[in-house]
């Protein structure tokens, strides 16, 4: 019986209620406000969109699209990405 105690006790610590007796209490409004889910969305947008932006900026001949030959497959994927598969571009 002693172990059930202890054990009830140990249960206890971890329990999602408070301990002060105001059980279901709302948490205050200022602890859960936070960004709401426009803003955050709003944020990943502008990041995506400046990434977007920078990437373009970066392009080089490696990154042009064309048609790569991959055995009998034909892919269209960038020129560098042709060359990694061990593709080859055909001359147009």
């Amino acid at each position: 019986m002693d172990e059930l105690d202890r054990a009830g006790r140990g249960a206890e610590r971890f329990s999602r209620t408070s301990k002060d007796g105001a059980e279901g209490a709302p948490a205050p409004a200022a602890a859960r406000r936070g960004p709401s889910l426009v803003d955050r969305l709003g944020e990943r947008v502008a990041d995506l969109r400046d990434w977007l932006e920078e990437a373009l900026e970066r392009r080089g001949p490696e990154d042009d699209i064309v048609r790569c030959q991959l055995g009998r497959e034909m892919r269209f994927t960038t020129r560098g990405d042709c060359r990694a598969l061990g593709g080859r571009v055909p001359r147009s």
